[in-house]
């Protein structure tokens, strides 16, 4: 093999070379700026969903197809994204924006956020190095949890001590009922009845509520004690409608069926405190109560 000949072929094995690394140097993305809600830094609640936008910069038969995401040290989680591909020749680069959501820290304190573009829908090939770009979301500290007394309840909506107001009904059981979370009555105490003509300003009840639904807990609260007072029932102050709620308002339906069952031509207790219980229970609790009977 003549020198001139071995040339020729070891140039045409470097050109062979260049072109390969040419290629594969060209399929990368390079993510350049990032967002999260529009910004550079977000103010969440704890697993809050925070919308992402990423800007990529692809050069010829790049793509992107997922994007693992995390938070500080944490595991990537990968997000599916819309499909894109730069099919440009000759190494023209393409920009393409990227958006997508993710879910913020539950612990408190300030997190930086990472990202890492890819070419694959399960995110294992990677066309990028991993990006922060300085994003951070920070989770607040908690407010403290306040201490509320024996007749208060926990508001866990606005965190807040809610008053309750012990019902002003004679007792079935000749007592008061114990506004405590304990439940029950205080047996012999002086029974607290209103006053004869007096007119109660507001009913106390005013939402309709039953056990598997979201309820007021203030609400809920109110019924317990009128219930432990008109039923002798033994519930604890919880404000949640459980199934011993339940069951003690199906069994002052069961007492006063002709005015709150018969109407709906029902003759089941159903547990469920709508128009004509609630309106007995407001009627029970304060006789002076200028209430209407509602229309069944």
């Amino acid at each position: 093999m003549s020198l001139s000949v071995l040339g020729k072929r070891l140039s045409a094995i470097a050109f062979a070379f260049v072109i390969i690394g040419f290629l594969a140097g060209a399929q990368t993305a390079s993510a350049h700026t990032a967002t999260i809600d529009g910004g550079t830094h977000v103010d969440a609640t704890p697993g809050q969903t925070i919308h992402v936008s990423v800007d990529s910069n692809l050069d010829s038969g790049a793509g992107v197809k997922g994007i693992n995401w995390w938070f500080d040290g944490s595991a990537p989680t990968c997000a599916d994204v819309t499909d894109f591909t730069n099919t440009n020749p000759y190494h023209v680069h393409q920009a393409v924006t990227t958006t997508f959501d993710v879910t913020a820290p539950t612990e408190p304190g300030t997190h930086s956020f990472y990202y890492q573009i890819t070419y694959s829908d399960d995110c294992a090939t990677l066309q990028g190095s991993d990006q922060d770009n300085g994003l951070t979301v920070t989770i607040p500290e908690p407010p403290p949890v306040p201490t509320c007394t024996d007749t208060q309840v926990l508001d866990t909506s606005n965190n807040t001590c809610v008053d309750l107001k012990p019902a002003h009904h004679r007792s079935s059981r000749g007592g008061t009922t114990n506004p405590n979370n304990g439940g029950g009555q205080v047996l012999g105490a002086e029974t607290e009845t209103p006053s004869e003509g007096e007119q109660c300003s507001t009913a106390l009840l005013s939402t309709y509520m039953r056990m598997g639904q979201p309820n007021d807990l203030a609400e809920v609260a109110k019924l317990q004690v009128f219930l432990n007072g008109e039923m002798g029932s033994d519930l604890a102050v919880t404000g949640v409608f459980d199934a011993a709620t339940d069951a003690s308002v199906r069994a002052f339906q069961a007492k006063y069926a002709s005015e709150v069952l018969a109407p709906w031509g029902i003759t089941e207790p159903t547990g469920y405190v709508y128009k004509l219980t609630q309106w007995k229970i407001n009627m029970i609790n304060c006789a002076g109560l200028n209430a209407p009977k509602p229309q069944v």
